[in-house]
């Protein structure tokens, strides 16, 4: 589904509190703690350069931050990319805020308990779908986040279903990058089948040339930061969401992007 980068009264920047929109929600404490440190956790993020983060070319590295304002990106996930009724849900989300904070326009093809291989309750949904769309916006950057709903699927099937999806996708869109964030860890260790997941998705983003971001390795949300996960343990909170943003933009500009 598309969604515009920017809610109408809720146009905030990356950095400013949530308590700026006057429709957000009361935060709790942890929330306000880690929205007040949000920016030195950015500056920290772009300071360390994380072992799991694919690097590009020397010539993809020398265009440091070469995508210019008003640059159109396709964010490509479930629910976690989407948001939900526990936080990132339209300019709270990590795609708007990370849209934001480079002054992109982002446009979200998202749809909950989908990935490469699940295709979500009507078993038709994957993240496949969405390659119509997003090619037809021209966008010169995709970022594709997940997807843990395919856990337990056979390592070889996402391996194909990721890997036929990105040549569609380069053959549509031959001169965007193509961005590809692992599956988020929730609170709990990763199980196998995540890891599994993981590493599947990480062979054909390779393969296929494009970068290829971990949250499982990075720890994301491991240790006190798990705080920043909903009840659920699953899904992030609008803090956890601004947590994702900083990540995810620090590891772009690396990436020369």
């Amino acid at each position: 589904m598309l969604r515009p980068a920017l809610r109408a009264g809720c146009a905030a920047a990356l950095l400013a509190p949530v308590t700026s929109c006057a429709s957000a929600p009361r935060i709790s404490p942890d929330e306000a703690r880690a929205e007040a440190s949000f920016e030195a956790s950015f500056a920290a993020s772009l300071a360390a350069t994380p072992a799991a983060v694919s690097q590009p070319t020397a010539a993809a590295q020398s265009a440091r931050g070469s995508l210019p304002t008003g640059t159109t990106v396709v964010a490509i996930g479930d629910s976690t990319t989407g948001g939900t009724a526990l936080g990132g849900v339209g300019a709270a989300g990590w795609p708007q805020l990370l849209g934001a904070q480079r002054h992109w326009r982002v446009i979200e093809e998202t749809a909950p308990h989908t990935g490469y291989v699940n295709g979500g309750p009507t078993s038709s949904a994957s993240f496949a779908t969405h390659v119509p769309a997003t090619i037809a916006l021209h966008p010169a950057l995709v970022i594709i986040m997940g997807s843990r709903d395919d856990a337990g699927a056979p390592a070889e099937q996402i391996t194909a279903a990721a890997s036929a999806m990105l040549a569609r996708l380069h053959a549509g869109l031959p001169g965007a990058r193509l961005v590809v964030i692992g599956p988020l860890a929730g609170s709990a260790p990763p199980a196998p089948g995540l890891l599994t997941d993981r590493d599947a998705v990480q062979v054909a983003a390779r393969a296929a040339g494009a970068t290829f971001i971990d949250p499982i390795a990075q720890g994301w949300f491991a240790g006190t930061s798990a705080r920043l996960l909903a009840a659920d343990g699953v899904h992030p909170t609008d803090a956890g969401h601004r947590r994702e943003a900083a990540l995810i933009a620090a590891d772009l500009l690396r990436a020369g992007i």
